[in-house]
This record gives C-alpha cells, structure tokens and sequence, in this order.
C-alpha cells in the first residue's frame, strides 16, 4: 500500500482544521459528516460493553464494532478509515482494522470489576471534552446510578471561571444523580449546576484522598462512574484506588503524589 505524500487529510467538521486546504498545495480529502465525498458513518449505537457503526464510501459499506465507547471517537475512525482508502485498502479491510482497535487508555475507557463499573477519561479535559464524557455517561448508564467526579479544566485563562460555570449549567439539565467536583475551581461547576435547577446531589473535595474515601464507602454495584479532569488533578489515582490498586505516581510536574 501507497499513500501519496502529497495528499492532505483533513476535518470537515472543524472549521479551522477544513481551511487550511487553503493553504497547501497538496491534494485534501475530506472527512467527516460534512465532507460531501468522504467516508460516511451510519448506525452508531453503543453499550457498557463497546459501540457499533457502519462505513460507507463509493456504494460499498462494513460494519465495525469495537470496545471503544463515546461519540466522539468517531473522529479517528473518519480519519483512520479516510488513511485506508488513500492507501488503496477496501472498505471490508478497514472496518476489519477498526474492529480490532483496542481501548485508549484513560479516555473514556471502560473499566468493570466485580460490581465496579467506571469511565475512566483523565487523561485531560476541555469544556468540550467534558460535555461529551458526561452525554457518554448519561447514554451508557441509562438504569443505572449516574456518578460524575470532575476536576478543573486547567489552561483556560481568562474564560476559565465562565467555562466552568457553563459545564455546571449543561450538567444540571442532565439525568446525573451525583455530581462530585475536585477543587476549588471545579466547586464552580457543581454551584453552577445547583442555581440551575441541578437535581441531584453535590459534594466538592478538596483532595484526591477524600474523593477517593467517599466513592470507596458509595454504593456501586447500581452506580457508573466518570472520572473526567485535566491531566494534572491526577484523577488517575482515584481510578487505580477504587481498583484496590496503589495510588502512588510521579508527575514531572507535581513530583511525587501518593
């Protein structure tokens, strides 16, 4: 197989990413839902135990399913796929390939242990990112105890405290029925939520280690989990913890925690 080293690979859906074609002399193709001639990806449905979806390109059309869980993946499977067909591949062979895709670590993996059930998506956070890890809570958990423990966004600046406040006003309008924050910056989410009409009920720890007591001596065996920060508020711990796992870490940035 051949890519041309003088195609360009682009997001349709990003504004920003879709107008650098005009800036390269390379050849662009398209992905996404508003790439007019790109792969099209139909029928997503998904579970605690993966998701499923069709792709779609020239008349021909394969299923995928896969352990990977949230909406928002599908942007690497547009990409991933749109790889394929440049590089001569059928439609068949890259949904096989998607198929065998394995869970990324810490974004929007899900762990089940005994009567343990989280979504582990700590590796980092944005408003935008936040928001859809709480919509894949909400449709991975639909008879069940909806948890969502969410740390600070960090690198936001001036629209920080705007920012949290909005994902607080977005969550109230959801089905969750706790919502645990992590710090002062994140305690804006859940006082946000509350003035919205939040129903359900709202902690804020001050710790890592108080979270991590506090789920330990909750309920699960009914409940899922999301665990969704920055990567420096190391809500990785707390995974590993509620696992009966060492917390202990070394971050290059905030050195040793335990």
């Amino acid at each position: 197989m051949h890519l041309d080293s003088r195609r360009g690979i682009l997001n349709a859906d990003d504004p920003l990413v879709a107008k650098m074609a005009n800036f390269t002399v390379a050849k662009t193709f398209l992905f996404g839902e508003k790439a007019q001639n790109g792969i099209k990806i139909s029928h997503f449905k998904q579970n605690i135990d993966g998701s499923s979806f069709r792709i779609h390109y020239n008349g021909a059309q394969a299923a995928v399913s896969w352990k990977i869980v949230g909406k928002a993946h599908l942007t690497s499977a547009y990409a991933a796929a749109s790889v394929g067909i440049l590089s001569s591949m059928t439609v068949k062979q890259i949904a096989k390939g998607l198929s065998q895709t394995k869970q990324p670590e810490h974004r929007l993996q899900v762990i089940k242990k005994a009567d343990l059930t989280l979504i582990d998506d700590t590796y980092n956070s944005s408003p935008r990112a936040a928001l859809e890890s709480v919509k894949t809570l909400i449709d991975l958990s639909k008879n069940k105890y909806k948890v969502a423990l969410i740390g600070q966004m960090r690198d936001l600046g001036d629209i920080s405290t705007k920012e949290h406040q909005s994902l607080g006003r977005k969550i109230a309008k959801t089905r969750i029925n706790l919502l645990l924050t992590l710090g002062a910056t994140a305690k804006v989410i859940g006082e946000s939520a509350k003035k919205a009409g939040f129903r359900g009920k709202i902690k804020n720890f001050a710790t890592v280690g108080q979270a991590l007591k506090y789920l330990n001596n909750l309920e699960t065996s009914k409940a899922v989990i999301l665990l969704k920060a920055s990567r420096h508020e190391h809500l990785e711990r707390v995974v590993a913890g509620l696992q009966a796992k060492s917390t202990a870490i070394y971050c290059f940035h905030c050195g040793n925690l335990s």
